[in-house]
């Protein structure tokens, strides 16, 4: 998405704030007084993974999964 122009990565500033390409799909939020957050979800035949991570750091924040019982 930075290469295409439609977003900065540190500031969070840009044109899109969300993104699909299967499996991921990627978004960002930007709160007043608060970091710039990437959020990235990877659906599997298992279910979804997500993932949290500090837009200026490139520190992962928090991790998770979800697994589809059947």
């Amino acid at each position: 998405m930075e290469r295409q122009g439609c977003i900065d990565l540190r500031t969070g500033k840009g044109e899109q704030i969300d993104f699909s390409n299967p499996p991921f799909h990627i978004s960002f939020t930007h709160n007043k007084g608060s970091y710039v957050k990437w959020y990235v979800c990877r659906v599997t035949i298992y279910g979804p993974e997500y993932f949290v991570i500090d837009a200026e750091t490139k520190e992962l924040i928090n991790h998770g999964k979800t697994l589809n019982l059947q």
